[in-house]
């Protein structure tokens, strides 16, 4: 089981779009941007473009939540539980012989799913794409990640590990 850090705390007085923007500079950017993060010993890539609302696509993703299935990526919604753990990307990450890992095949790409502590209140889901690009080069790239809170969701992502291949 993964030991996560406590989740980021929300400053007294700030409103969403402050924590929102506390989180971006405090945690993702020096985590995330500002230095190199890896899986399996390959870097990963940050997807910069394009922006949401002047912010990383990655980091919007991470921290916004859709208002119902389908909604259009500029039309989520701040969510401070997200926000507050974001924190637990990079143990999951880093501890994946810990995770719950399949892959399913997205269009012409690959996502890479890590469940961490799926089976816990306190579980954590990080999605990568891994893309071959039209110069035979590839692709790591971290796509999302947030909290499994809902039941129904846990349900669908059991479904999917067992119907998808497990790395």
């Amino acid at each position: 089981m993964i030991e996560f850090p406590a989740p980021i705390a929300r400053p007294d007085n700030l409103t969403d779009v402050e924590f929102f923007e506390f989180v971006f500079e405090k945690y993702f950017k020096p985590e995330f941007i500002d230095k190199p993060v890896y899986f399996n010993g390959k870097q990963l890539e940050i997807m910069p473009t394009p922006l949401r609302h002047g912010y990383n696509r990655c980091f919007w993703h991470m921290a916004t939540k859709e208002l119902s299935e389908g909604t259009h990526e500029d039309d989520r919604i701040i969510d401070s539980n997200r926000c507050s753990k974001i924190s637990w990307a990079k143990p999951t990450l880093d501890s994946v012989r810990d995770c719950l890992v399949w892959t399913k095949p997205v269009h012409s790409n690959l996502r890479i799913c890590l469940w961490a502590n799926h089976l816990d209140e306190d579980n954590y889901l990080v999605i990568l794409e891994h893309r071959k690009l039209l110069s035979e080069a590839e692709q790591l790239l971290l796509w999302t990640g947030f909290p499994v809170v809902y039941k129904s969701y846990r349900k669908y992502l059991l479904k999917q590990y067992s119907r998808y291949t497990p790395v």
